[in-house]
């Protein structure tokens, strides 16, 4: 991913990244590897969504629920269908599933 490459490009001396999802994660830790630099020792990697994916599971990550998320969803879009009110906000529990990236 380009994105990535350049981001070590332009910052040399990073010594973290906490991606916006684990797939970016991923990419993030192949880099370092391409670049010979230790994870976490030289650089410390967390993701955020908590998907499971057969590379990742050494990944620090924020777990969301993401089950609960997708039925809430069609709990309230059916609710909306059917003309009632749905709350404006929900908010779920996360949290955070330190592994060996940090």
């Amino acid at each position: 991913m380009e994105q990535v490459s350049d981001l070590f490009q332009e910052h040399p001396d990073l010594d973290g990244v906490f991606a916006s999802s684990d797939m970016l994660a991923l990419q993030v830790l192949k880099q370092c590897r391409r670049l010979g630099k230790a994870v976490p020792d030289q650089v410390k990697v967390i993701g955020y969504d908590g998907i499971s994916v057969g590379d990742m599971e050494d990944l620090t990550t924020i777990v969301h629920p993401i089950k609960k998320m997708g039925e809430l969803a069609v709990r309230y879009l059916l609710l909306q269908i059917a003309g009632e009110q749905v709350p404006l906000e929900t908010i779920l529990p996360v949290r955070l599933s330190e592994k060996r990236t940090t």
